[in-house]
């Protein structure tokens, strides 16, 4: 039986059943625009890319619970594959329809990177072509983390730098002076 509810206690975890995706109100791609997180929750907007079952608008707001080995990643970005069971009206905000990741109790939430192994058998269950593996986006801080350098160890860098360039200016300039002069 698939839930949208946490359980208290998960002895093991069970691998989450794609067929399960069959039994969502809508199968998407979608991207995480903000992602607001409580202790037992996340809240997600995911603008929609693609519908691949169901009927949802361009824009959703998801919930996605929490269990003890179960949630969603720290930093969710890029494309998904997301399941979802569309919320009762009473649990939608400011009357926006709203969705739950669907997974079973102790079970993984069928939300799978765009192109992954699972998500193209997902696709295939609904007819579509598999899509190749989108990487993750690197966000601009992400694509200079290997440039960042701390303070003290710049510092020694540049000492560093700079007694290399003095050492090879001066072993440049004793070349180029003809024997026996100083």
């Amino acid at each position: 039986m698939l839930t949208v509810a946490s359980a208290d206690a998960c002895p093991v975890y069970i691998e989450p059943k794609l067929s399960d995706a069959r039994q969502a109100d809508a199968v998407v791609v979608g991207y995480v625009t903000k992602d607001v997180r409580a202790t037992d929750r996340a809240r997600l907007t995911v603008e929609i890319n693609h519908i691949i079952a169901g009927t949802v608008p361009s824009a959703v707001t998801v919930y996605w619970y929490r269990e003890i080995n179960n949630g969603p990643p720290e930093r969710i970005s890029g494309g998904y594959v997301f399941a979802l069971r569309k919320l009762p009206p009473s649990m939608s905000a400011d009357g926006v329809d709203a969705y739950a990741v669907m997974q079973g109790v102790c079970s993984g939430a069928l939300v799978f990177r765009r192109g992954s192994t699972q998500a193209n058998a997902i696709r295939e269950m609904f007819g579509l072509e598999p899509e190749p593996l989108e990487p993750p986006p690197e966000t601009f801080v992400e694509s200079f983390k290997a440039a960042l350098i701390s303070g003290p160890a710049l510092i020694v860098f540049g000492l560093l730098t700079t007694g290399a360039t003095f050492t090879g200016v001066a072993l440049w300039r004793r070349r180029r002076r003809p024997r026996g002069q100083p």
